[in-house]
């Protein structure tokens, strides 16, 4: 009898990640579609986004100990249910921390300075024409409004700070529970009404949760500035489209 026991990875991770999971566990990776006729043996389970780990699921897999999300939220897993039936979920909350601050000042910039006219190749006349017409405006100039100023969004506020940016943030945390002591004194802690009606640019990093989902609807859409710009960088949902 193998005495390692068996765990199911249901979408791609890096070979680095797979050789550490070999070297203590059997590995057999399968589709999602897969797993409900292949988990009854196994006693782990590797998931990313797009897996999902619901009740019927979990129902089919008696032997199963532990969910694994390589990432950061865990919305595609049922905690209740997992919970109810004695299986730990675990995540890696600071898996795409840096990759989402990188995209989150990548998106002001090119919705500011407006670089991508002149990204493909032009013929001399177009380029000097493009050059003339096209007017970003400095991140420096811009008020930037925070929404969720955890690992993520406490990274976001750094940079902006370094880019000359007014700052604001909006957390359900009071200001002395998050990790801002370096730069308390340049941030401005707001509610989220007023974040959204003095920001020109709003970025979102919450997870995904019932008092998150659909909040920026009809009425907190309202209350932004005319010509604000949000960038979305947490869950679509967080949006009602």
């Amino acid at each position: 009898m193998n005495a390692k026991p068996l765990v199911l990875v249901s979408e791609p991770l890096l070979p680095g990640a797979l050789d550490k999971l070999r070297a203590q566990v059997r590995v057999r990776q399968v589709k999602p579609d897969e797993l409900p006729g292949a988990i009854a043996e196994a006693e782990g389970l590797v998931v990313r986004t797009y897996t999902q780990v619901n009740a019927e699921l979990l129902d089919a897999a008696p032997r199963l100990k532990v969910v694994g999300r390589a990432g950061v939220a865990i919305d595609n897993i049922d905690l209740k249910a997992a919970g109810a039936r004695g299986v730990v979920v675990v995540h890696t909350p600071e898996a795409n921390t840096l990759a989402v601050v990188d995209y989150t000042v990548a998106m002001m910039l090119q919705l500011n300075r407006q670089f991508w006219p002149m990204v493909d190749p032009l013929p001399a006349e177009k380029f000097h024409r493009v050059r003339q017409q096209t007017f970003g405006r400095f991140l420096a100039d811009c008020r930037l409004g925070v929404i969720g100023c955890g690992r993520i969004g406490s990274r976001v506020a750094r940079a902006a700070l370094g880019l000359g940016m007014q700052v604001s943030v909006c957390d359900i945390l009071d200001p002395a529970q998050l990790d801002v002591d370096d730069m308390a004194d340049r941030l401005r802690f707001r509610g989220l009404a007023q974040l959204l009606a003095e920001s020109d640019i709003i970025t979102l990093h919450v997870p995904l949760d019932d008092s998150t989902r659909g909040m920026m609807d009809e009425e907190n859409l309202a209350r932004c500035t005319p010509g604000a710009q949000l960038i979305n960088a947490a869950r679509g949902a967080c949006v009602d489209a």
